[in-house]
C-alpha cells in the first residue's frame, strides 16, 4: 500500500583491517585507531578470525581481551557457567554509571537479581506487551513515517530508522512510555548517543591504565568529559520518563 522507498544505507569506513600484533605495543595501535568506530571494526575482525580472537596491549594497560561472537562461548560465559566469570571491582569501577546493577555485581546478590530478571523476561505478560508494542509501533509510527518520507521525497537512512524503532520499543517496555523517536519531526537521538558514549568510554577505560583515566575524570577532560555529559543526559531522560509515566497513570485513574 506504500510507494517504493529510496533507502540510504551508510557503510562506515574502516581505517585498518585486522589488528597487527606489534612488538611491545601489541594490538594497541589498531584499536586506538578505530576507537571511533568500534562496532563496525569488531565485526570486521571477528569475521576475519573465525569469530574468536585474543587481544593484548602493552604492559601497564588493562588490554587483555578475549573477543567472541560464538553463541556457544556466550552461553558458557553468561548462562551455563557465569559464576566462574566474576566481573570484579575493577570492572565495576570502569562501569560506575551502572553501579549496583546486574551488569556490575557478583556473588549471591547477582544470583538473586538474575533469578528475578529471568522470571520477568520469561513471563507471558512481558512477551504479550512486547508483541503489542511492536505491532502498534510498526502500524502507527514506522509505516506512517515511511509514507511521510516518500511524500516529501526524502532519502531514508534505514539504519537510523531501525535504531529509533528499537529504542522506542525498549524504552516503552521499560518505562511504559513511548519516547517518540519515530515521530515525523525525527527528534534528536541524544539518549541513544549518550548510551553509545558510555560503552565507548567504558572500552577506553579498559585499554588505558586506571591511573590515566581516573586523572582525566578528575580534570574532566577528554573522553571523561563526554561521559560526564552523557550521565546528565541519561539521568534527565530517566526522570522525564518516570514523570510522564506518573502523569499518564494519574490520568488513567481519574
Amino acid at each position: 500500500a506504500y510507494p517504493t522507498l529510496r533507502i540510504t544505507m551508510w557503510i562506515l569506513p574502516i581505517s585498518m583491517a585486522l589488528p597487527i600484533n606489534w612488538p611491545i605495543l601489541h594490538m594497541f595501535p589498531s584499536f586506538v585507531a578505530n576507537l571511533h568506530n568500534m562496532p563496525a571494526y569488531f565485526t570486521l575482525v571477528l569475521t576475519g578470525s573465525s569469530h574468536d580472537f585474543r587481544a593484548h596491549g602493552p604492559p601497564g594497560t588493562g588490554m587483555r581481551f578475549f573477543v567472541t561472537c560464538n553463541p556457544a562461548n556466550i552461553q558458557h560465559i553468561f548462562t551455563t557457567n557465569y559464576p566462574n566469570f566474576p566481573k570484579g571491582a575493577e570492572f565495576a569501577a570502569i562501569f560506575d554509571i551502572m553501579g549496583g546493577s546486574l551488569f556490575t555485581i557478583d556473588g549471591e546478590p547477582a544470583h538473586r537479581m538474575r533469578a528475578k530478571v529471568k522470571g520477568v523476561l520469561n513471563g507471558p505478560r512481558l512477551l504479550d506487551n512486547l508483541a503489542s508494542y511492536c505491532v502498534d509501533k510498526v502500524k502507527n509510527s514506522l509505516l506512517p513515517l515511511f509514507a511521510h518520507m516518500v511524500s516529501i521525497e526524502t532519502p531514508l537512512d534505514m539504519q537510523e530508522m531501525m535504531l529509533r524503532f528499537m529504542f522506542d520499543l525498549c524504552a516503552t517496555s521499560l518505562f511504559g512510555v513511548d519516547p517518540g523517536l519515530l515521530s515525523s519531526d525525527l527528534p534528536p537521538m541524544d539518549v541513544a548517543v549518550a548510551l553509545d558514549t558510555v560503552m565507548e568510554v567504558g572500552f577506553f577505560r579498559h585499554v588505558m591504565p586506571t591511573s590515566c583515566w581516573k586523572l582525566m575524570r578528575r580534570l574532566n577532560i577528554g573522553p571523561e568529559r563526554k561521559l560526564s555529559t552523557s550521565h546528565t543526559v541519561l539521568r534527565r531522560f530517566v526522570v522525564e520518563m518516570m514523570d510522564r509515566w506518573k502523569t499518564n497513570t494519574c490520568h488513567t485513574e481519574t
